[in-house]
Parts: C-alpha cells; structure tokens; sequence
C-alpha cells in the first residue's frame, strides 16, 4: 500500500514508519526536518514541508491510498498554537484529498477524551487547549471524510525504546533516592509503544476498525508514585517518594511561565500541561476494547520498562 505518513521524526512516528516500511508497504513522509537516515531506502520518499503550511502540500497526496497521520502540536502557551498545529495541519491534509483513501488513521490523544470523573467514571471531557484541539482535529476528518475510511487512535502516555520522557527519571534514580510525587493519587494509563504500533497496523488494514474510535492504554492504570517506584526497581534501586501538594504544582507553571517567555517554545513544564496533571483519572472508559478487538496482548509495565531501561543502556543514554 502507498501510504503518506506524517511525524516520521518523532518518538511515536519513526516506531510506526519502521514497522509500515518492514510490512512491505511504501511510504511519502511529510516532514519538517530530514528524517533520520534508516528510513530512507526505495520505498521511502521525503516530502519536506511544514503541515502549517497549505501551499507546501500541495500534491502530498497524490498517488497515496491511505494515510498515518502521526504529527501533532504537544505544547504551547496559547490555544492558537494548538489550533494551528493539530486542526489547522489536519485540515489542511485533508484539502489534498481529491480521490476516495482506503483509510485514514488519525492519532488523536486520550486528552480528546478527557479524564474520568473520579467517582462516576465518566469522561469530563478535554480540560486542556491541547485536549481540545484533537477532539477539533477529529470532528474536521468527520466532516470530509465518508465515514469508513477512517479511524481515530486516541493513545494514553505512550513509552518504551526511543522514548526520551521517562528518561530524566531514570537519570534522577541514578543518583538519587528521593523525588517528588503529588500528594494526591493520579492515575495514568500508559501504553508500550510497541504495543501501539502493532494496532495501528491493524486498524490501517482491518475492515472493523473503519469508522471507529478506539482509546489505548495498557491494563493497569498505576498512580505516579506506582510508575516510579516501578521505575526504581527495575534499576535496583531505593525510592523515597516525597509528597507534593497541589498548590507545588500551580507554582511550577507560574515558574514555568517566568523563565520561558512567551515567544519561546514551551517547556514540559506549563499552564497547559498543568491542567491535564491536576486531574486524578487518566483512563480509558474500556481499556481493554482496543486490544482484544485486534488480538493483541498488552505489555505490561514491568515489562515495558525493563526493555525501556535496555534500550536506554544500549543506546548510551543511561
């Protein structure tokens, strides 16, 4: 299959280019920058351009048969920063759309979803400019495309090889026995990034996965406190968690805003960011849906780490 895939330079897009490239399909990617060397070959084509930027897509989808549209605006100060990159990008993809695609997979983000209520167990909706610019982006595809060509993936806290997030905690456990946690439970549902490439590949093929909504996280949903003690012992190490109001956490995003002015691109650390961390129930309605619809069998988190931590001491990261 001729397939136009965007994000290629990312954590998620390069482990879902790979595994496209190794199942015999060829593939356009829509990149900014070059991407890294080991997806190019005689089934790769580069189409440089920013998604931003209408006029430099203009014939990306020619020749194509479906799409894997992976790239998306992470942080920002403002809504409009989200808008430009999230539903603007989608949109303007979807404008090169001139013949009928066998599918369009779009990865959304459980923030469209938002968190659970956390005693009636139903989504509040997206609380966050980020959150609510994936739910746009989604309602935008509906709008242009007919109904089974495409499938929204809406992934929880994706990690594993290659991930460069959990990295600093692992760093911090080198040397260190303590490390803040909020004070107050907050649960995440985490997905191994291996796991979520094998259902894209089987929602880019299958024919029940056409216009469908599927959340994806593994089978636990572990506190904070749970994924870094878990981090700790699959290094071997001791960790002392220390409690961390919630009033730390708004104190975080004003120092945050302080040290990065507006014109600078966003930290980890930010107001956005912030409203999704003072949720206490990240999870999907039915997390079990996604897997058991395609046959997979999630990885669990002690495992997922454990090669995580491998592929960081492989990799010289560690």
């Amino acid at each position: 299959m001729r397939i136009l895939l965007t994000g290629a330079t990312g954590f998620i897009g390069h482990a879902v280019a790979w595994a496209l490239l190794e199942r015999g399909h060829s593939l356009r990617l829509v990149v900014r920058r070059p991407p890294p060397s080991d997806l190019l070959g005689p089934r790769t084509e580069v189409w440089q351009a920013d998604l931003r930027d209408r006029r430099a897509l203009q014939g990306c989808m020619e020749g194509m048969e479906a799409v894997v549209h992976v790239a998306g605006q992470l942080r920002g100060w403002r809504f409009r920063a989200f808008y430009d990159g999230n539903v603007r990008a989608t949109q303007n993809l979807l404008q090169e759309v001139a013949a009928p695609l066998r599918r369009f997979v779009y990865f959304s983000s459980l923030a469209a979803q938002g968190p659970l209520h956390p005693e009636t167990g139903r989504p509040l909706g997206p609380v966050s400019h980020y959150g609510r610019s994936k739910r746009l982006a989604e309602e935008a595809i509906r709008r242009r495309l007919p109904e089974p060509s495409w499938v929204f993936l809406r992934p929880g806290v994706v990690y594993g090889p290659g991930d460069r997030a959990l990295l600093p905690f692992f760093r911090w456990l080198l040397r260190h026995r303590r490390l803040p946690v909020p004070a107050r439970p907050r649960r995440l549902g985490l997905v191994y990034v291996e796991d979520l490439v094998a259902f894209t590949l089987w929602a880019l093929e299958a024919p029940e996965a056409a216009g469908r909504t599927f959340c994806i996280t593994g089978p636990e949903a572990p506190s904070v406190s749970e994924i870094l003690q878990q981090i700790a012992r699959t290094m071997g190490r001791d960790l002392h968690p220390v409690p961390l109001p919630g009033i730390a956490l708004k104190a975080a995003g004003l120092l945050g805003a302080l040290l990065f002015p507006l014109g600078k691109p966003a930290p980890w650390i930010n107001p956005d960011k912030l409203r999704e961390a003072r949720q206490e129930e990240w999870r999907c309605v039915q997390a079990d849906a996604w897997h058991r619809a395609a046959g997979l069998h999630p990885t669990p988190l002690e495992e997922g780490l454990r090669r995580t931590l491998a592929f960081y001491r492989q990799a010289h990261w560690l």
